[in-house]
This record gives C-alpha cells, sequence and structure tokens, in this order.
C-alpha cells in the first residue's frame, strides 16, 4: 500500500512539472511575440517619418526655391503588454538642395537670405500644424584668392540635438481612474489610464573655434585659403526646447442583466 502511494506521488509530480514547464514556455512565447510586435510598431513608424521628412523637404525646397535641411522628431505611443503606456523617440533627417548647379551667393545684409534652411519639427503637434523652428545662421568670414575678406552666412553647426549622454531631467505622472454605474439591468465600468509627461529637447551649438577648425580642416579644395573667422556673436544660444505630452487609454464594458 506504501509502494503504490508512492508511485501516485511521484506521477503527480511529473504532471505538476509539465504543467509548470508548459505555463513557463507559454509565458516566454507571448513575451517573445509582444516583442516583435512592438520592434516592428518602431520600425514602421520610423519608416514613415523618413519618408515624410524626406517629402516634406522637397516640397518646402521647391516651394521657397532653395535648400532645406529637416529634421523631426517624434515620440510613438507603443503597444505595450506589460506597462500601461510606452514611449520612444524616434529622429529621422532629410537635406534636399534646390538646385546645386546654380551658384547662389547671399547678401551679407540679410541673414534669411543663406542657400540652405535648417528647420526642426518637433511632435505631432507642429506636424499637423505645419509649423516649423528655424534655425537662424551664423556669420562667418573667409579669404578669397585675391587675399580679401568675404563676410557670408552660412548654416550654424549644431554640436548635439537631443543628447542622450547628457540627459535633461524628465518627469512622468500616472493616474487611473475605475467608475462604475448601475442603472436598471446596465451595468457600465470604465476604466482610465492618463499619462502626463514633461520631455526636454536640448540643442547645443558648436562654438566659434571649433566651427572655424572644422571648415579648416574640410578645406580641401583651399576656398577659404587658410583663413576663417566665427563671428562668435551671432552663434544661436542653446535651446532648451519642453514638451508636454498627455496620453490617455480608456476602456468601457457595459453588461446588461436580463
Amino acid at each position: 500500500m506504501k509502494r503504490r502511494l508512492r508511485l501516485l506521488r511521484i506521477k503527480g509530480s511529473k504532471k505538476g512539472q509539465a504543467t509548470t514547464e508548459l505555463a513557463i514556455i507559454g509565458t516566454l512565447v507571448i513575451m517573445a511575440l509582444a516583442y516583435l510586435i512592438q520592434y516592428g510598431y518602431v520600425y514602421n513608424n520610423r519608416q514613415a517619418l523618413e519618408m515624410y521628412a524626406f517629402r516634406k523637404a522637397l516640397e518646402l525646397s521647391k516651394q521657397y526655391e532653395r535648400g532645406i535641411t529637416l529634421t523631426v522628431m517624434r515620440d510613438v505611443i507603443l503597444p505595450s503588454f506589460f506597462t500601461g503606456v510606452s514611449r520612444q523617440r524616434l529622429m529621422a533627417t532629410a537635406s534636399v538642395e534646390y538646385n546645386p548647379y546654380k551658384l547662389y551667393t547671399p547678401y551679407q545684409e540679410d541673414p534669411e537670405d543663406v542657400g540652405t534652411w535648417q528647420l526642426v519639427q518637433l511632435n505631432d503637434g507642429m506636424i499637423r500644424k505645419n509649423y516649423f523652428l528655424q534655425i537662424p545662421p551664423t556669420l562667418i568670414t573667409t579669404r578669397n584668392e585675391t587675399g580679401d575678406n568675404i563676410a557670408m552666412w552660412y548654416n550654424s553647426a549644431i554640436a548635439e540635438f537631443d543628447s542622450q549622454a547628457q540627459l535633461e531631467k524628465k518627469s512622468s505622472a500616472y493616474e487611473y481612474t475605475t467608475s462604475v454605474s448601475e442603472a436598471g439591468q446596465v451595468y457600465t465600468i470604465v476604466k482610465q489610464l492618463k499619462s502626463t509627461d514633461t520631455i526636454p529637447t536640448k540643442v547645443v551649438f558648436d562654438n566659434a573655434t571649433n566651427i572655424a577648425d572644422a571648415m579648416l580642416r574640410d578645406d580641401w579644395d583651399n576656398n577659404y585659403h587658410g583663413y576663417v573667422s566665427v563671428h562668435a556673436s551671432t552663434i544661436p544660444k542653446d535651446v532648451n526646447m519642453i514638451l508636454d505630452e498627455e496620453v490617455t487609454k480608456g476602456k468601457n464594458v457595459v453588461t446588461t442583466r436580463y
């Protein structure tokens, strides 16, 4: 009798072990599927953002008859099976020249009269309203073949754009609410998750020394004749933009009792 009970215990232990292993494998499969879904969603959004940046830069270049360098940043809300709301920041940059064979000399008196505009768009609000941030140019003096100094406006040199090395403080707040109402035989349950994020985006411009060194280092054709002077007062100040985002996720369940 004791031997039979011992055999039954061994069988029960094997069944329990098999159930546990099946549950673990099922959990791992679900996690792998969730990761693949999130990766595919991010990949599709990144491709769409890159195509949008190129199309918009091409459109603006044709409209204003000059080159366009457009940088678009967008926070994507991801489908998450483990957290309430998940975000990932995507960035795409596109550069379009209006006519590379057309000689273009900007006027020193007009800082806006440059061959290429640097534009920035941040998130869906600016994208939907077709708003852009224009980076002001920098005045730089070079030397021609006759030894004369020529001052012209050039695109400003951005050292860091939304740097991940020096992270700015980001705050997040989550609010979960559940309300239940009853009207006769109808029961209504409303669950809502509201996420509020404050996301900083910092733009850091390079200093005059680094700009001059980079221009001389890249001057393979000796267009500047060994002389570059940057007017430091025209370099834009560093910008720290703050973006407030609010995302609401809700679920309504209505039950009728007969």
